[in-house]
């Protein structure tokens, strides 16, 4: 699959293209959480702890109930799928809000890359 980003009309000649090659089973891999993260659920919220690091990473609802279906093997595309039946989203926006949050997840080491 490949995916690109153009830069909007009107740039002129500063506008750039982006684009990058997303492996076609991304979507369908189950995502890891990595093995030195810690969490537990602490009433509305999930608590994350980096144990290498001691560093802690508090999630709320949304987040808490992402982190879970990631914790029980779920895919991106099944996590969306869940996200669309709780709430009244359009599947694109979802999408793009996960997406963003599994990036994050990902740069502070609380998943596997």
């Amino acid at each position: 699959m490949r995916v690109g980003w153009a830069a909007p009309a009107g740039l002129g000649a500063r506008g750039c293209r982006y684009s990058f090659t997303v492996p076609e089973d991304a979507v369908a891999r189950p995502l890891a959480i990595d093995p030195n993260v810690l969490y537990r659920r602490v009433e509305d919220e999930l608590v994350l702890v980096k144990v290498s690091t001691n560093e802690i990473y508090a999630l709320n609802t949304t987040g808490a109930m992402i982190w879970e279906l990631i914790s029980d093997g779920s895919n991106l595309d099944a996590t969306v799928e869940r996200l669309r039946d709780e709430y009244d989203e359009p599947e694109a926006r979802l999408r793009s809000d996960v997406d963003a949050f599994i990036d994050e997840l990902r740069s502070g080491g609380f998943l596997a890359p």
